[in-house]
């Protein structure tokens, strides 16, 4: 056998296990066995981490067993890819409505029924959106395009009920009454007809692929035609209450039309005519007050700029690399060679892959420069390792340069049994990037102080350095019986997220 065959046998082989996890996973969706389901997809996506039915599946994995932020990540990576999938916005805008972010759902909803107009459930989900943001009025027209009446009498009805009270009459709680609409609206959408669509385990046709809309049917998703330059320009849908009026339409003309001429202001006697004021080439035109977004060459390997980007310059050299996460990139300028990092333990690379199957971290090498940008909400930080060991939330991790050592575990963060999360131990000399959707502040813990107990809500911490141990409380010991609090012992400082 030829090293061109084995290679072949090898790529067949890993192929074959891919698919067999990917059809096991879509089985066990099926029977509603959705832990099982999301250990069988989990695996299949370590071996091919961008497989787009396959993100799909455990997408729906994931919503389904309330896990909405890897669930959001996703969903948002799968439509960054296919902008014109309207089941990958519907199940981004649900995992919004999920989470309380009327704002964004709104914003993908707007973008399904402009695609499809006639798309009652996405219109039904726009009505839940608008309602939630207030916009009452709007809401009952999307409940009325989803053919929902029942939602749009309800909107009417709690419109009348903000007019202004008679006066010997008390007004109406406004936010409350708001919030036990939506849910009431929610509920009637989430139940009775509104199953969970599942992919079928036939191997799908060649350049498509299955997506599984919560709460609808399957839709298969073919990539655009490309378009042709000489394509016409339509106009932007209609988005007022009526469809505007038919014009006619009319061969091009020239229409001839007489323009008085305007009166000229006398110039006094001997004046010199003012001198003609210059003007910019077109090109350059709006363009010489816009800052460059990429670095020049005599700035540091990692700039934050003030528009909240981060700039990388990478190189060829092992030291240059960086690891990033795939979903943050927003620019790659060069030519880069890839590839996904797995989690280390002790040295050894596991089948696990870094950042999670949803927002993997991918190893970036070569002549480019990468831009990083935060997700909606959330601000990206850059952070100096200076020789000292730091822990840091793996969900809060963007990315960070190579020439820092890494390795994997998990730490017990929660209250119950075995409930922990996973954590990136780095050390070494150089930087990384943190992404979160408040303000940094540190706490220190010294030898001076180390009788004195330092508990943090376990959704502050983010990372700390030096030699910290964090040790869940249980209740009989947290202030008053609270839960979430860890506790921090030893030397070092805690960076938490106060939101």
């Amino acid at each position: 056998m030829t090293p061109r065959d084995s290679a072949d046998s090898t790529r067949d082989v890993v192929q074959e296990d891919f698919l067999f996890h990917l059809y096991r996973g879509s089985e066990l969706l099926q029977d509603n066995r959705i832990l099982e389901a999301k250990e069988a997809l989990e695996q299949a996506l370590t071996m091919q981490p961008l497989d787009a039915k396959g993100q799909d599946l455990l997408g729906t994995v994931y919503f389904r067993l309330g896990l909405y932020p890897p669930a959001i990540r996703i969903y948002e990576a799968l439509a960054a890819q296919f902008p014109i999938d309207v089941a990958v916005k519907i199940n981004l805008a649900l995992c919004y409505i999920k989470t309380g972010q009327p704002e964004p759902a709104r914003r993908a909803l707007r973008s399904v029924v402009e695609i499809n107009p006639e798309h009652k459930r996405a219109w039904a989900y726009l009505g839940l959106a608008l309602q939630k943001l207030g916009e009452f009025e709007q809401a009952q027209v999307a409940f009325e395009k989803g053919d929902r009446p029942t939602m749009a009498r309800k909107v009417t009805e709690f419109r009348r009920s903000l007019m202004p009270p008679a006066p010997d009459s008390q007004p109406p709680e406004i936010a409350q009454g708001v919030r036990d609409m939506a849910q009431a609206a929610f509920s009637e959408l989430d139940a009775g007809e509104l199953r969970f669509a599942l992919a079928e385990a036939a191997p799908p046709e060649a350049g498509s692929w299955h997506t599984l809309e919560l709460g609808g049917s399957s839709r298969r998703l073919r990539s655009p035609p490309p378009r042709s330059p000489f394509s016409k320009t339509l106009p932007p849908p209609w988005m007022g209450g009526e469809a505007p009026p038919d014009l006619p339409s009319m061969p091009p003309q020239s229409i001839p039309v007489s323009v008085p001429p305007l009166p000229r202001a006398s110039a006094p006697a001997g004046a010199k005519p003012p001198p003609a004021r210059p003007v910019d080439p077109p090109s350059e035109r709006g363009l010489l007050d816009a800052p460059s977004l990429l670095a020049a060459g005599a700035e540091p390997l990692l700039a934050r700029r003030a528009s909240g980007v981060v700039v990388v310059q990478t190189g060829r050299q092992a030291e240059r690399a960086f690891a990033g996460r795939l979903d943050a990139f927003r620019v790659v300028a060069g030519h880069v060679v890839t590839r996904v990092l797995h989690r280390r333990t002790r040295d050894a690379e596991s089948s696990e892959v870094l950042g999670g199957i949803g927002s993997p971290l991918v190893r970036v090498a070569g002549e480019a420069q990468l831009v990083l940008g935060p997700r909606p909400g959330h601000a990206l930080t850059l952070m100096d390792v200076g020789g000292d060991i730091v822990f840091v939330r793996e969900e809060f991790l963007v990315g960070f340069e190579l020439s820092l050592q890494y390795e994997n575990g998990r730490v017990e963060l929660g209250a119950a049994a075995g409930e922990s999360v996973p954590i990136v131990q780095l050390r070494g000399a150089g930087t990384f990037v943190l992404e979160v959707s408040g303000d940094l502040a540190r706490l220190a813990l010294l030898p001076a102080t180390s009788g004195t107990p330092l508990l943090i809500n376990r959704d502050w911490v983010v990372a700390w350095f030096g030699r910290l141990v964090p040790r869940v409380l249980p209740s009989t010991e947290s202030p008053g019986g609270h839960r979430g609090l860890i506790g921090f012992s030893g030397d070092g400082s805690v960076l938490v997220n106060v939101v």
